[in-house]
């Protein structure tokens, strides 16, 4: 095991010690149900930082940070900023884990600290008014917010029935939405509740759609696609997927908290050219390298190329590399290109 994976796992390990001292330094009261919450919170924060730790990339915890700035400063907590639960975070670790594991972690606290002044506290919307389809996304994010989702997807259908792209509605309406969507529970404008409501409805309106997406037109390319264990963000994993088999790739979809034994085998069975793995979660990167690393070591899968994608590798765009992949798609629209340099013609 290396120094960085060491540090990252001790990390993990004294998770629930760390997490009750940042509760006590930070004051937070001895009832039960604010204290197990603010324990809850502090190993989440955990998690993210001992995903930096493993990769060696400071920003997946920088990026962490700033999101958490903008989400206490609509919703402030009390007694607690950001600033005030790093510095905790730091003096719990340098009490209760020093040496190696403090040498490996304070600095990246340090060094988001150091970004927290200049880094904003709120976050712009991603639905722009002068992109393709405005109009179409603003109606149909109202109308799930509405909690009206017969509307949301007889919307869509009408936009697919009357020529719009499927990849347009993909990449124009669905996806900036979806993100829009995100940005408001980090602004405490909408519920959990409401965003798992938005993301449900989505993959019914996308089942809609099903017809104009399985033209029965297919290539000798095959690809399997999922997402890693204990990831249950799929829509985007899922787009990738449909837009791949447009554009003439037998895909096959398994859907999302795989595990590698499943996908290996998948793999096999389908006699696969490409595997595309997603990741929403910054603390499932070191899944994704996992599973990568199964893939190249099993003699049945390691000829198959690897794609990944999702939320982590976008805060860090070498990160692909890190984990030991052949390729990375930042978004749905691009995926197309990225496979077609993997696979070329076929099986590579």
């Amino acid at each position: 095991m290396s120094p960085l994976h060491a540090a990252a796992q001790a990390v993990l390990e004294l998770s629930p010690q760390l997490a009750r001292a940042v509760s006590h330094r930070l004051n937070v009261g001895s009832a039960a149900t604010p204290r197990r919450a603010a324990d809850d919170d502090n190993a989440h924060h955990l998690a993210y930082l001992a995903e930096a730790i493993r990769t060696g990339d400071d920003a997946l915890f920088v990026n962490y940070a700033q999101w958490l700035k903008v989400r206490y400063a609509t919703k402030p907590q009390t007694g607690r900023s950001v600033e005030s639960v790093l510095e905790a975070l730091r003096h719990a670790i340098m009490e209760c884990a020093p040496g190696p594991t403090a040498g490996a972690t304070v600095p990246i606290l340090d060094t988001a600290l150091a970004a927290l002044p200049s880094s904003p506290d709120t976050a712009p919307s991603y639905l722009d008014p002068d992109a393709p389809y405005a109009a179409t996304a603003r109606q149909y994010l109202d109308r799930l917010l509405a909690a009206d989702r017969n509307k949301a997807c007889d919307l869509v259908v009408r936009t697919a029935g009357g020529g719009a792209p499927i990849r347009d509605i993909y990449v124009h309406v669905f996806q900036p939405c979806l993100r829009e969507v995100g940005r408001l529970w980090q602004l405490n404008k909408i519920s959990v509740a409401q965003e798992h409501y938005c993301t449900a409805a989505t993959q019914l309106v996308m089942a809609q759609l099903s017809p104009y997406v399985f033209s029965g037109v297919t290539s000798d390319r095959r690809m399997v696609a999922t997402c890693v264990g204990g990831e249950l963000h799929e829509l985007g994993i899922r787009m990738v997927t449909d837009l791949m088999e447009m554009a003439g790739w037998d895909t096959y979809y398994l859907g999302a908290n795989m595990n590698t034994e499943g996908i290996l085998a998948a793999i096999e069975e389908y006699d696969a050219d490409l595997l595309a793995l997603s990741a929403t979660m910054v603390y499932h990167v070191h899944l994704v390298e996992e599973t990568i690393a199964a893939v190249r070591d099993s003699e049945r899968t390691r000829g198959v190329r690897v794609m990944v994608g999702g939320f982590p590798f976008l805060v860090s765009p070498d990160l692909w590399r890190t984990v030991g992949a052949d390729g990375f798609a930042p978004d749905p629209d691009t995926a197309i290109a990225v496979a077609d340099q993997l696979v070329p013609g076929g099986k590579p």
